[in-house]
């Protein structure tokens, strides 16, 4: 009965044998760092199978088995279609093998070869291991029963579910339910697939873990690049570090870490982060994009910038759907040639509307005017910006190598496009012009002129400043007031002022004497910034102190008249000039009585004038 299974057996003695020796040399390093442990483990016993042939070889026993062949070692069942077992320890299996560890492991082979003390089985051919709903192929498979650690080095594929795992070596811990691959890895899901060196894959959570270079690619357009961080392939979660990007036809990104939250739409990126998307540029140390609202929160030496504008602050909120922007902490804002800079700065570009708070600076470098406040609100599509706050908004211009500083309770600059000239085909030529208010508690000053007013307005086309309700000007030692007051610019300096009803001029001569002139329209003319003729018509009235060629007294003169003209030399009147008939009359300095002197209306006014920047803010 046995003579036919015999011959069956011994023809395939030669392939055994040098499967022993290929299976031997590959489990030596393994054999040798365990000990041989006989004692402790259960050896493989038959528990069927049709033919069976034993060989009593001095101490050893060679078993030759075939057909429906059933073996155990403690709780693990392999089966077979013929088998050589020697010393109940190795076992030499062909065709048709299958391994049963416990309810969920599964090895299907061609091949095996088997040392019981232990526990390593070599399997070769079509090599299948599943557990649960996993399954692992390869050719070429070693699997410690003990550790339950499965091996490969000549490609592996591992399936879960939906998720394909490829690489060239690879390690299966199935007791902990984690593989890793090493070498030429790749890893296949409906969402993306991934290329890699090598990866740690925990099968529970269906979280794929990077462990270097890795690249990812999302559609046909979408790539991620990373050298470590780790994929929730379950709960759409990721994260990608050590020299992470991102890039797709529209946007490219850089950080230390890119982290992406599927349920919650959200992106992070964190550390040396770097965004662009078409002519828009984000760099900060921490940026965080809500895909649903399009609200980026960017923070960390925030810097943003756009065709039209860019942003530095401590805190960037941005959407970029509405354009609504806001800042926190110390920010500044640059919009062509404005320069706006707070604590605070928020911006919504529906309403077009934008407000600032804390430690405000306005700069315009076109007009080279500068607006500092603790507030202002302003409208970037018409270049309106109104400067308020406790402390009084502070206006800074140059003007002749010197600052002009105005201040008052609220500042206001309007841009606006008028026609300027007309070119060769009869068409308008646009120009930007300037318009600017001050309202209530007036108050400027300049190195050689100061001046308060109610309210004042400016418009660059013309150069000139309006100066409304009761306006006082002083001008070294003479002071203007008037209903109205004009200041006409010429060249960025100061060419003549315009006073309007109820004028009134006072030129301090001394400590007592007063030369005034007072008219229902006065102009007086600038060189220099310094006056140099004053021309009053209509009900001119005038009181000079004339002087000899020494520059002693010789007497006041007291005039009436409709016109009048002054000249001055050194910032002293030494001329008059009376254009219509004259009523006047020439008194000596001594013993006269300065009081007496004074025009109806005279007010030397000196509480009120600034004497530096700092009275401006009071």
């Amino acid at each position: 009965m046995f003579s036919g299974m015999q011959m069956k057996i011994v023809n395939s003695l030669a392939g055994v044998v040098f499967f022993m020796l290929v299976a031997t040399g590959a489990m030596a390093q393994e054999a040798a760092a365990s000990a041989q442990d006989t004692t402790r483990k259960e050896m493989v016993r038959v528990l069927h199978s049709d033919n069976l042939l034993i060989i009593q070889e001095g101490d050893s026993t060679v078993k030759y088995v075939d057909g429906h062949i059933e073996l155990k070692q403690d709780s693990t069942y392999m089966y077979c279609d013929s088998a050589v077992i020697i010393n109940n320890n190795r076992v030499f299996a062909y065709d048709e093998i299958t391994i049963q560890q416990g309810d969920s492991v599964s090895i299907f082979s061609d091949t095996l070869y088997y040392l019981a003390d232990t526990m390593l089985a070599i399997l070769k051919g079509e090599v299948v291991l599943t557990n649960l709903k996993q399954q692992l192929w390869t050719t070429e498979l070693d699997y410690s029963l003990k550790t339950k650690i499965a091996r490969y080095e000549n490609h592996g594929t591992l399936y879960d579910d939906s998720t394909q795992l490829q690489s060239r070596r690879g390690i299966f811990d199935v007791g902990l339910n984690r593989a890793t691959f090493k070498d030429s890895v790749f890893v296949f899901h409906p969402d993306f697939t991934l290329t890699a060196d090598s990866i740690l894959y925990l099968v529970d959570e269906e979280t794929t873990i990077f462990l270097g270079p890795t690249r990812i690619l999302q559609g046909t357009d979408r790539e991620i690049y990373c050298e470590a961080g780790f994929y929730d392939i379950r709960n759409k979660v990721s994260e990608f570090r050590k020299r992470a990007q991102y890039r797709d036809p529209e946007k490219t990104a850089t950080a230390d870490t890119i982290r992406h939250i599927q349920k919650d739409s959200t992106i992070e990126l964190i550390g040396h982060v770097d965004f662009q998307e078409g002519d828009r540029l984000i760099r900060s140390e921490y940026l965080k994009y809500d895909e649903r609202t399009g609200l980026a929160e960017i923070r960390g030496n925030a810097f943003y910038a756009d065709s039209s504008r860019t942003v530095y602050a401590e805190e960037i909120l941005y959407n970029t759907r509405s354009d609504a922007l806001q800042t926190k902490g110390k920010s500044r804002v640059n919009e062509g040639s404005q320069n706006l800079s707070a604590e605070f700065i928020d911006y919504d570009d529906e309403t077009k509307l934008g407000n600032a708070s804390g430690n405000v600076v306005w700069r315009d470098t076109a007009s080279g005017y500068v607006i500092e406040s603790d507030s202002a609100i302003y409208r970037k599509d018409i270049d309106y910006i109104r400067a308020f706050g406790v402390r009084k908004p502070l206006l800074k211009t140059e003007m002749d190598g010197d600052t002009l500083y105005l201040s008052a309770d609220e500042l206001n600059v309007l841009t606006t496009l008028d026609s300027v000239d007309v070119d060769t085909s009869g068409q308008a030529i646009l120009d930007s012009v300037r318009h600017f208010r001050a309202f209530y508690n007036v108050e400027l000053y300049k190195s050689n002129m100061q001046g308060v007013c109610d309210s004042l307005t400016f418009n660059s086309r013309d150069s000139l400043f309006q100066f409304y309700r009761n306006p006082v000007l002083w001008s070294d030692t003479t002071q203007f007031v008037a209903d109205s007051i004009s200041m006409q610019m010429k060249d960025e300096k100061i060419d003549r002022f315009i006073m309007r009803h109820n004028g009134f001029i006072i030129n301090q001569v001394n400590e007592i004497f007063y030369n005034q002139i007072k008219g229902k329209y006065i102009t007086s003319f600038f060189e220099a910034d310094e006056i140099k003729r004053i021309y009053v018509e209509g009900n001119a009235e005038s009181v000079y102190y004339a002087r000899d060629e020494e520059d002693a007294y010789i007497g006041v003169n007291r005039s009436i008249c409709s016109e009048m003209e002054f000249l001055f030399e050194n910032k002293q009147m030494n001329t008059v000039k009376f254009l219509t008939a004259p009523k006047s009359k020439m008194s000596p300095v001594q013993g006269i009585n300065p009081n007496a002197m004074q025009l109806e209306g005279f007010r030397w006014i000196t509480d009120m004038r600034p004497v530096g920047v700092d009275d401006l803010y009071q």
